[in-house]
């Protein structure tokens, strides 16, 4: 019976004309080369099998007569067995091994059986050969179960094959796929140094391809101690490369004409009175030094498109309040925005808090489309608005006006909480409104020319007259 698996738990089938040797080994995490210890075998000649795990196994190239090389490393340790001298198909056949798994109440099952529950199928399995079309082969497969397996080696399939139920395709480290057939499932073609998974037909009602979900019930915690359900680390070792290297990547092809569609989505749930952040990013500058020469960014938020926006359709950093219980009461959050200190107030600085840069905006700041209750713009005293680049001219409260003043804060213009105006230097041109003035009778005249030494009492009358309306519809006097 003709059999790719054997369970090391089993005698090895003795008859024939064949020496048979048996070797286990336990294989190290990130270990390729094995050495045997307890006998040889003629490399080429097809009398040498190896298990791992008590699974058939494939992978390795025979380097000499006394070891192997597996093509890649595993992540864990794994147990090893050689078999030299007995030919596969002289093997016993998995429907005749029983397996049962570890503990009290399980149940016997045939090893056939628990591989097939636990496995996926592979592309081999249904007649693919490297150097042929795999296309009827990856067919079958699918037409088999729901999880296709892609082994390593270069393959190529040239017809897309036909899936009707929800299925998970793996291709393997070291597999290259090429072709129609394995395009058309998603596959990234040409590739060989990636683990490739792709979840097909997903209906939607699903809650992901996949799911992770770590319950954490301990007690305590060290502040700055991250605990997570997934972390990814990237390590760009290589000081002198030109690296683009990113942790994580969340890319979505949207070809939809509605709904909504996220490249990335974070989601904090408060069920009580612990801080709760919906997404925090940071970045550290390990070597703690000043003055860097290459970007140190927290956070970039980018649009690519072309064209005008009459609809009002793009914004590149959206900030939404909103209320949980959509029939309960309006929310009130104390900020939109805040910048602030790690380490206190005036620790560290920020040299620009907001900034356009090399950007085109039609308004700089817009409050016009909210309902501003107290002021659009809120500064403490001596805190400036300058109108240049260096400013030199810039306006500020001083702590009994608003000052316009240059650099060094000498005063080109000043109004006073009383009400006067002054000149540079602070020398006052206009003060409060003066009061008590009663309004003439008679007739203004301010256009007569008169000479000074003949003015009468009369003319001068009508020329304090015109000059004491102008002063009062200047609102400089008044009654």
């Amino acid at each position: 019976m003709a059999a790719s698996i054997w369970y090391p738990g089993t005698s090895i089938p003795s008859g024939g004309t064949i020496a048979r040797a048996v070797e286990p080994q336990t294989i190290a995490a990130g270990q390729t080369l094995v050495n045997f210890l307890t006998f040889e075998y003629v490399p080429g000649s097809g009398d040498l099998f190896i298990f791992i795990d008590g699974f058939y196994f494939v992978d390795f190239a025979q380097t000499s007569s006394t070891s192997i090389t597996l093509n890649a490393s595993f992540s864990r340790a794994v147990e090893l067995v050689a078999v030299a001298g007995i030919p596969i198909n002289d093997g016993i056949g998995g429907d005749a091994v029983a397996f049962s798994a570890a503990g009290a109440g399980s149940v016997a099952r045939t090893m056939q059986s628990k591989v097939r529950e636990a496995s996926m199928i592979s592309i081999v399995d249904k007649g693919a050969e490297i150097g042929t079309d795999a296309s009827t082969a990856l067919q079958r497969a699918i037409d088999s179960g729901n999880q296709i397996f892609i082994p390593p080696g270069p393959w190529a399939a040239t017809t897309a094959p036909t899936i009707t139920d929800p299925t998970i395709i793996r291709s393997r480290l070291g597999a290259t796929v090429t072709g129609a057939g394995f395009e058309a499932l998603g596959l990234q073609a040409g590739i060989s140094g990636i683990e490739q998974s792709v979840h097909l037909n997903t209906g939607s009602s699903d809650v992901a391809s996949f799911y992770f979900r770590r319950q954490a019930n301990h007690t305590g915690g060290t502040p700055g101690f991250v605990n997570a359900c997934i972390r990814a680390d990237t390590f760009v070792t290589n000081a002198s490369a030109t690296a683009f290297e990113w942790a994580i990547v969340g890319v979505m092809y949207n070809y939809a004409n509605a709904g909504e569609n996220v490249g990335g989505y974070f989601q904090g749930l408060k069920y009580s009175t612990g801080a709760t952040w919906g997404a925090t990013i940071e970045v550290k500058e390990m070597l703690a030094t000043a003055d860097p020469t290459t970007g140190t960014v927290g956070l970039e938020v980018d649009i690519r498109a072309n064209g005008t926006d009459a609809n009002t359709a793009r914004v590149i950093l959206d900030a939404v309040l909103g209320k949980q219980d959509t029939s309960g009461t309006a929310v009130t959050a104390a900020y939109g925005i805040r910048l602030q200190d790690a380490q206190g107030a005036g620790v560290n600085k920020v040299v620009r808090g907001f900034t356009t840069y090399n950007l085109t905006c039609d308004v700089g700041f817009d409050t016009s489309q909210g309902t501003i209750n107290q002021a659009s713009y809120k500064m403490a005293a001596g805190q400036a608005i300058s109108f240049n680049a260096d400013v030199s001219r810039k306006m500020y409260y001083d702590g009994s006006g608003l000052r316009f003043a240059d650099a060094s804060n000498t005063i080109i213009g000043r109004i006073t909480d009383s009400g006067s105006f002054q000149t540079a230097g602070g020398v006052q041109v206009v003060g409060a409104r003066n009061i008590g003035w009663t309004a003439m009778t008679g007739t203004t005249n301010k256009a007569t020319v008169y000479d000074t030494a003949t003015v009468t009492t009369a003319q001068l009358a009508g020329r304090v007259m015109a000059i004491q309306e102008a002063l009062a519809l200047h609102g400089l006097i008044g009654a």
